[in-house]
């Protein structure tokens, strides 16, 4: 079937999807080196919780790194991803551990801005638009690769 110029624009559930799951890895790389959402150090830990921390004194303790990375257990990282995808957009979050990312960001470390969700950071919007750009002109070259029928027809 020909792709119709009407269907540039379109996008799949699986063009979001992986475009959300590009924003997650990119979350969490910049979680992993201590940064928000705007690429700022998260605040240090207290002295007492780096060396809880450190020290292995915490249950089920997957981390033991003094800086702050938001990985103690693990858990809150990996529930991070994909919560759905239609083919207007997808939705990034957590299933079980968004009330801990909540209290994070109100200390300080912040892996995404929870006061502007419905307005994305500019990284993340840049990167939507650039995706979006790249699919537009893949379905655009293959639009015009398309042989065109013109029937001209005497009155």
């Amino acid at each position: 079937m020909a792709l119709r110029l009407s269907d540039v624009n379109n996008r799949t559930p699986l063009f979001w999807r992986t475009l959300g799951n590009k924003f997650v890895r990119l979350m969490k790389d910049m979680t992993a080196a201590s940064r928000d959402f705007d690429g700022q150090a998260f605040p240090a830990y207290s002295q007492a919780y780096q060396e809880a921390k450190t020290g292995r004194k915490f249950k089920r303790q997957a981390s033991t790194s003094g800086r702050p990375d938001l990985r103690l257990t693990g858990d809150m990282m990996r529930d991070l991803k994909v919560v759905a995808a239609d083919k207007t957009h997808a939705l990034v979050g957590w299933t079980a551990w968004g009330d801990k990312a909540q209290w994070n960001a109100d200390m300080g470390r912040a892996m995404i801005d929870f006061d502007s969700i419905d307005n994305p950071h500019p990284r993340m919007a840049d990167a939507a638009e650039q995706a979006c750009a790249i699919d537009t002109e893949e379905k655009l070259n293959k639009w015009a690769a398309e042989p065109l029928e013109i029937n001209i027809k005497k009155p």
